[in-house]
């Protein structure tokens, strides 16, 4: 089981002491000692519970430290007085130097790359490993997704070795790292204490990653879109797994490339979910869809099969599943906003279930394309006054509202009369859409119903267990409110 390190700037003495209070959850903690200049050693050290690493980063190595060479090595000499378990540095240190300080604790030495994932990290290794230290550390900048494989493929390889990406890019290896081999991850305490870019805070590895159960046997399973930052389907799926007590962690993938994605990380992989923008491109990358998935045209969701890649589409019976527990949908006149994956999904579960369906997109074109596929009629958006009157429900199945721009709506407050509203946006909990109809005094189906039921039926596939969806709803209505 891989060891999780906070680490945080030690600014003063009190704050110090304060931060290693806070850093309880952790295995060990690192002091960065940047802007240490007046913190008493003594007093910190006096009030440690966990192994101690003590680091001191210059502008060149991505640290905050303004002083001479000189001043920075004797500070470290200074908490070396202390015996802290562990001291980093950095490799292009003089070699001398090093020397010197491994003798009062264990020997760190690490790499960063603030600019890319390099090719040659094999030969920097090799570079290090002269200096026999105790553990080797390297830290690289990912710019696409695939630098987070680099580094997994390099951990394969190499014994000792601590290694993840930097970056909002890098998240991702920050959490899986442990599974190819990485002794260590490091977390910050707090989301505006980060000290270094793309950091995990230790709240969201242990509770959200349960990054404490991941093993080497860890099943991977993840999101692909863009974006995916603010997405809650990390939190439900972890959660699940943990309550069900299946081995696996389930981490967000920023995909721009779906093709080269998949024919890298299909191999390590057991599973996804599929969102904007790629439910419609991911059909091409699969080996079989599911029936209804073909009918739609779109998928939510992949699970690999020995290797072999299977689509399925679950928008579909989330929504109606969303829609049935308030209302009927036989013979109701429904208006559905949005021409993406999920109103294709929608548009074929309500045309199944007996509803009139009328399609309105921003571009006609795509609005027509959905209509024409399932018999349906279809109107430009700038209709939109005349189309309202007489629907039962309007949906809408587009991204308007989504955070962060929640004060965003797609239909204008007036227009909300003496109709149900259903909005799949779930993240704000009640959109403007969702508020402004509740103010109409219109009934409403809040985003949340339709995705905690695809999220279930996504976990049924992926394991095939029962969603625990009481516990998916609690976490997610917790989170956004």
């Amino acid at each position: 089981m891989a060891l999780i390190c906070a680490t945080f700037f030690s600014k003063t003495t009190q704050q110090t002491i304060r931060d290693l209070k806070k850093a309880s959850n952790a295995d060990l903690v690192e002091l960065r000692l940047d802007k240490a200049e007046k913190v008493n050693f003594h007093k910190v050290f006096s009030n440690k519970t966990k192994p101690v690493i003590i680091a001191c980063r210059n502008k060149t190595n991505g640290g905050g430290f303004q002083g001479t060479e000189e001043q920075r090595i004797n500070l470290l000499k200074k908490a070396l007085q202390y015996r802290p378990e562990y001291i980093d540095l950095e490799s292009d240190v003089d070699k001398r130097i090093i020397k010197e300080l491994r003798k009062k604790a264990k020997l760190i030495i690490s790499y960063h790359n603030f600019k890319n994932t390099p090719k040659n990290l094999k030969k920097i290794i090799a570079e290090i490993k002269k200096i026999k230290p105790d553990m080797t550390k390297i830290v690289t900048t990912a710019n696409k997704t695939e630098d987070n494989l680099t580094i997994f493929n390099l951990l394969k390889k190499n014994n000792k070795l601590v290694a993840f990406c930097m970056g909002e890019q890098g998240k991702t290896s920050r959490v899986l790292s442990p599974i190819f081999g990485s002794l260590m991850t490091y977390a910050a305490l707090e989301k505006n204490n980060l000290t270094a870019k793309g950091q995990l805070t230790l709240s969201e590895l242990i509770n959200i990653y349960n990054f404490k159960e991941i093993n080497k046997k860890t099943k991977i399973y993840g999101l692909i879109g863009n974006p995916v930052e603010h997405s809650m389907s990390p939190l439900i799926h972890n959660a699940a797994f943990k309550e069900q007590k299946i081995n696996a962690v389930y981490v967000p993938f920023k995909v721009t490339d779906i093709k080269n994605f998949i024919k890298n990380f299909k191999n390590i992989t057991e599973g996804f979910s599929v969102t904007i923008p790629h439910k419609v491109t991911a059909i091409k990358q699969l080996n079989h869809i599911e029936k209804s998935a073909k009918k739609i045209g779109a998928v939510n969701t992949i699970v690999n099969n020995k290797g072999r890649l299977y689509g399925y589409n679950t928008d579909c019976i989330g929504a109606i599943k969303a829609l049935e527990t308030k209302t009927r949908i036989k013979n109701k006149k429904i208006l559905l906003i949005g021409a993406g994956g999920a109103a294709k999904a929608i548009a074929t579960g309500l045309k199944n279930k007996g509803a009139r369906i009328t399609i309105t997109n921003r571009t006609l074109n795509k609005a027509k394309k959905i209509a024409e596929s399932i018999s349906c009629d279809y109107k430009p958006l700038s209709a939109l006054k005349e189309i309202i009157k007489g629907q039962d429900i309007i949906i809408n199945a587009t991204s308007v509202g989504m955070y962060p721009k929640i004060s965003e709506t797609i239909l204008p407050k007036q227009l909300l009369k003496k109709v149900m509203i259903m909005d799949i946006v779930y993240n704000p909990l009640k959109t403007k859409l969702i508020q402004d109809a509740e103010t109409n005094n219109c009934k409403t189906i809040l985003g949340i119903e339709m995705f905690i039921e695809q999220a279930a039926e996504q976990f049924k596939l992926f394991t095939g267990k029962k969603a625990p969806k009481y516990l998916m709803r609690k976490l997610v209505e917790k989170q956004l409110r």
